[in-house]
């Protein structure tokens, strides 16, 4: 068992796989390279949840400096600036996700629309965490924004993930 188990630690693995391949040799019974293949698609989601949130992070810079024009300067209601706030940030997120996490070489307005359906889910958990923490419990406004943003992450980046590109990549 130790002689097979070196042969797939010394099999081709691409570069920085290898530790998480070792790890995954270690405890598990090798057959036909599926300990590499199963690093590997680790890797790739990570990789691909790491792509979602740098734009996600992008997504809340757009998010909480619109919020903070409309709701300081424009003195508009608190909840229509996150709304608009929020969409706006929806639409870069969408774009930036399209062409660089999920490598789509066209946009689809099929694929739009799904994203923007999830994304408005997550709309409803950031506008409410933000409304609840900041009217009722008196954190100030842009934690309480970004808080809610947190809740709504990983609702956005499974369903994403699974609807809106099918797993493409």
């Amino acid at each position: 068992m130790d002689l097979e188990r070196e042969r797939y630690l010394t099999c081709p693995v691409r570069t920085g796989h290898r530790e998480v391949a070792s790890k995954a040799v270690s405890n598990v019974d090798c057959n036909n390279g599926s300990i590499v293949y199963a690093a590997d698609r680790v890797v790739f989601l990570l990789t691909r949840l790491s792509k979602f949130l740098v734009v996600g992070g992008i997504g809340v810079l757009v998010n909480n400096f619109v919020l903070f024009i409309l709701f300081q300067r424009v003195h508009l209601s608190l909840v229509i600036a996150s709304i608009l706030a929020t969409e706006l940030a929806i639409i870069s997120n969408f774009y930036c996700n399209d062409r660089w996490t999920f490598k789509q070489t066209r946009i689809s307005l099929s694929r739009f629309a799904r994203f923007n359906l999830v994304s408005l889910s997550g709309l409803l958990i950031t506008t409410s965490t933000l409304w609840v923490l900041a009217s009722h419990m008196g954190l100030y406004f842009l934690v309480a924004n970004l808080l809610g943003i947190g809740l709504a992450t990983i609702w956005n980046f499974v369903v994403n993930s699974l609807w809106t590109w099918g797993g493409a990549g």
